[in-house]
């Protein structure tokens, strides 16, 4: 009878099995019998030996320690005769070992032999990806042709499988046919490999976009912000356009309808308002263009003017004048949508505005005695303001009981910038105290008359008057004291509270009635000079 061999490790399924392996130290171990033949005691298993066949063309010599071309009966080694025996392969690298053992019984038999393939592949598979259409076929990085991937694995001796999985959280799947993007928009293939010795290639990621629809609004309520406008900029506004993967991005274009002025810009498809400029006198289309990532795009426009061309000038007429009141009236001008009053205390210079509205006719009211100069200006709706109208006067008026020179519904001229004005109780307290603070009226306010004007030099007179007859006739030096200290102080309050200084139109009658202190002081010492040098007892 024949002895049996079996190679028990690496594990196998029998004999000329194939066996793939990623880690494998070289060793190979088995069992020896020699089986009783009946009525024959077995003569035992005399020695195994171990043929190494790598990659088909080369054999372990385990004597000399290297491959051969001639084939070499290796010894296993064993301490229990056989039962069990090992043997030690010394130099690996990948590749295909076939390993055949061979027992012999002392009678001489020799079986005929187990043999096993190991395959030792230590090398990660790779996975080649490619795309149908090669090269996307919408804008940027989008398809518009459904993608189709495949997917290619390459080992160096047997692929076993390819698994992918569509988002990070999708299933693994193995790999069968190609694949075609599982939905419109933004989609993340992750895929790998696994060969028959266990190795796993790193794990790949495809990003495709895919887009094949039409956006399904454009953007809506495109406005722009002034409009009209004499600026060179105005900022355009727009409710988002709507699409089944989002907008991308929004391109704004001003072109001028008359003229070779072309202008754009781009912002993202997040951004809903942008400002324009560089912009020229005339009539612009403005466009608003939403894009996809695909490029599909829709449109939506509106108009701006830019009108830098002021309205002519109106022509101002003082209707009639009443205590307080007066009424005014200019021509309608064409392309004015606003009227602008202007007041001043001199000729020429205007403190004072109100922005009336689209009317040519207006009452003035709440003023105070005095001189005041009037012109009205037209405002379009680009707010080009024209030229001053034709001035018009009103000198000595007669003020309001309590007027002042703030009329009602006027401001500072600086503070008029386009809607209709009407001043607040702070506003004018502000107006009060800075009239107050320049030594002008407040509260009740002097009739302006010639009379009025002589006050000025009346009360000057008066009190020297005074001061002589009180040098000539008293005796008291205290009597004469009080009235030089008491008199310019009590005439310069009457001046003060009076408002005179509102009845002149000379600067330096303005500053004198203003500061009427100094010239009374300058009187009374005048005056009790007079009466040291000429005024006797």
């Amino acid at each position: 009878t024949f002895p049996i061999s079996t190679i028990t490790f690496p594990e196998n399924d029998g004999i000329l099995s194939t066996i793939y392996l990623n880690d494998w130290n070289g060793l190979v171990a088995g069992t020896a019998v020699d089986p009783e033949e009946e009525g024959k005691p077995a003569s035992g298993v005399e020695y195994v030996k171990i043929v190494i066949q790598k990659n088909g063309d080369q054999y372990w010599n385990s004597q000399a320690s290297r491959w051969q071309d001639e084939i070499f009966y290796n010894s296993a080694n064993s301490e229990n005769n056989f039962v069990d025996w090992t043997f030690q392969l010394d130099s690996l690298e990948d590749g295909s070992y076939r390993i055949t053992s061979h027992a012999t019984d002392r009678a001489g038999n020799t079986e005929e032999s187990y043999t096993v393939t190991i395959i030792l592949d230590k090398t990660i598979p790779q996975v080649d990806l490619t795309v149908n259409p090669t090269v996307p076929d919408g804008s940027g990085n989008w398809y518009i042709t459904r993608p189709e991937v495949t997917l290619t694995a390459n080992d160096n001796f047997e692929l076993n499988y390819i698994q992918y999985r569509w988002g990070i959280t999708g299933s693994w799947n193995t790999y069968s046919n190609p694949l075609q993007s599982p939905a419109e928009g933004t989609n993340t293939l992750y895929y790998k490999a696994f060969d028959k010795a266990g190795n796993e290639s790193e794990e790949g990621i495809k990003t495709l976009q895919w887009d094949q629809t039409e956006l399904a609004e454009s953007p809506l309520n495109v406005e722009a912000n002034p409009n009209p406008t004499a600026e060179s900029s105005s900022t355009i506004s727009w409710d988002h356009a709507s699409d089944n993967v989002g907008i991308n991005k929004y391109k704004i274009a001003w072109d001028l309808r008359d003229g070779d002025d072309k202008h754009s810009k781009e912002v993202n498809g997040d951004v809903s308002e942008t400002e324009i400029d560089e912009l020229k006198e005339g009539s612009y289309k403005i466009t608003v263009t939403a894009y996809d990532g695909s490029g599909y795009n829709k449109s939506a426009s509106t108009n701006l003017t830019v009108d830098r061309t002021a309205p002519a000038a109106p022509v101002l007429t003082l209707l009639a004048q009443r205590p307080g009141e007066i009424d005014l009236a200019w021509e309608a001008v064409a392309d004015a949508s606003r009227y602008i009053i202007y007041y001043g205390l001199e000729a020429g210079s205007y403190l004072y505005a109100a922005d009336v509205g689209n009317v040519t006719d207006y009452t003035v009211t709440g003023l105070t005695a005095g001189n005041y100069y009037f012109v009205v200006r037209a405002v379009d709706e680009s707010d080009n303001q024209s030229a001053n109208s034709n001035e018009v006067s009103i000198l000595d008026f007669v003020g309001a009981p309590a007027g002042t020179l703030v009329a009602e519904g006027f401001a500072e001229a600086g503070e008029v910038q386009g809607e209709t004005t009407e001043a607040s109780e702070e506003e004018q307290a502000t107006m009060f105290e800075e009239i107050e603070r320049q030594g002008e009226v407040k509260g009740a306010a002097i009739t302006c008359t010639n009379f009025s004007k002589s006050l000025f030099w009346i009360f000057l007179a008066l009190q020297a008057l005074i001061m002589l007859l009180l040098a000539k006739f008293s005796k008291q030096f205290w009597l004469k004291l009080l009235a030089f200290l008491v008199l310019p102080a009590v005439f310069t309050l009457i001046i003060m509270r009076t408002g005179l200084a509102n009845c002149f139109t000379n600067g330096t009658m303005i500053w004198l009635s203003n500061n009427y202190y100094l010239p009374a002081y300058l009187t009374a010492i005048f005056t009790e000079l007079i009466g040291l040098f000429f005024i006797t007892d």
